[in-house]
């Protein structure tokens, strides 16, 4: 990668003099854009003293030049890179463990055709062939991809290029931009008519196991599948729940619940400490809430899968997990309550995700709005 002068260190922590400064961000010029023919940045945040921070520029870039991995010849291939991104996602807490593991698999799958090719030897060709293989059924079940399925790769692999193989000076350009992918058909909302969703809910009553606490969790609050199985008793306080969230820092919040999920919730409670007290079993409210067989926390697969197995007997078939969560979301809307009340019981970070993706309305609703004009 193209390097343009010496760099430059900014200090990140304004209110503070400089020899008190301890965050530092990294400036490098480098390569021209083209649309603005104007030098484009990388940067990199720095933890320590101003002294420090001028001992990381030139290694950042060498970096980025390439200096040093045509020093030491260690240029990973797209496999290797992708193990290594994952793993600095995880130290510098990026993201969320579940987004990490969602990327995992994608990268993994990706691997499957183009691991072994060196990170900068790989080509727009190379990876526009692995994304129409998988669409003819090369893939690891032997079915042909769907366009959901390949647009996810794509976006997995163009992210980690553009995030870390670049910046790291792994690659120059990005082998995933301007590969043709399949258009992607908007799933439609789930919305579930009053009498449908109180069926689901009475369904899961009286609560036996975890499972059906888990379903009513992603039900009656909008939890999402990680957050159902990260609660504790100790996240239920007085009518609300404290979730936390696997998205956005928005998705943090404590929340106030329905009567109908309090009563589950206690429901449920009773009979998880009552059996595990009768097993001989220790219990208190640092217990997980949703909980396997063996009074475990609940893996969030394990949970799918049940949901998976039992959803045709149920009486809803194609609905997935995360749609009880749409369900929830629509049906508030349904009842008219404020839709930036909406946007709070949902913990969305933004009032257009609301609107926008979750707020869908059945024809009943529409008919009876437009009585209303």
């Amino acid at each position: 990668m193209e390097t343009k002068g010496t760099g430059s260190i900014v200090q990140l922590e304004k209110d503070k003099p400089k020899g008190k400064c301890r965050k530092w961000q990294l400036r490098v010029s480098v390569g021209i854009d083209p649309r603005t023919g104007k030098y484009r940045q990388r940067t990199r945040t720095i933890s320590g003293t101003y002294t420090e921070a001028k001992r990381a520029l030139p290694d950042f870039i060498a970096e980025l030049s390439g200096q040093t991995m045509v020093k030491s010849g260690k240029v990973p291939t797209f496999e290797e890179c992708a193990e290594e991104w994952l793993e600095h996602r995880r130290k510098t807490k990026e993201v969320a463990e579940t987004s990490i593991k969602g990327y995992k698999t994608r990268l993994n799958i990706l691997s499957r055709l183009i691991g072994r090719v060196r990170t900068d030897k790989l080509t727009s060709e190379h990876v526009q062939e692995a994304l129409l293989a998988m669409m003819d059924g090369d893939t690891p079940s032997g079915k042909p991809a769907g366009s959901q399925y390949i647009k996810m790769l794509w976006i997995a692999g163009k992210t980690m290029y553009r995030k870390y193989a670049i910046p790291m000076g792994y690659a120059s350009v990005n082998p995933f931009e301007g590969v043709s992918t399949p258009s992607v058909k908007p799933r439609q909302q789930v919305v579930l008519e009053e009498e449908r969703y109180q069926e689901l809910a009475s369904l899961m009553r009286p609560v036996r196991d975890g499972y059906r606490m888990g379903v009513l969790l992603a039900l009656l609050a909008g939890l999402r599948l990680g957050e159902c199985c990260s609660l504790t008793w100790q996240d239920w306080q007085g009518g609300k729940l404290h979730v936390n969230g696997t998205k956005t820092k928005a998705s943090t919040a404590t929340v106030p619940i329905s009567q109908a999920l309090q009563d589950a919730l206690g429901e449920w409670m009773e009979r998880q400490s009552g059996d595990m007290i009768a097993l001989g079993l220790p219990w208190d409210r640092s217990m997980p809430i949703v909980t396997n067989p063996t009074f475990q926390r609940m893996p969030s697969d394990s949970l799918t899968v049940w949901w998976l197995q039992h959803r045709d007997g149920l009486g809803f078939p194609g609905i997935r997990f995360h749609d009880l969560r749409h369900a929830f979301v629509a049906r508030c809307c349904m009842l008219d309550i404020n839709p930036k009340v909406v946007q709070r019981l949902a913990r969305h970070s933004t009032f257009s995700v609301t609107m926008d993706v979750y707020a869908a309305v059945n024809d009943a609703a529409l008919d009876d709005a437009a009585k209303l004009l």
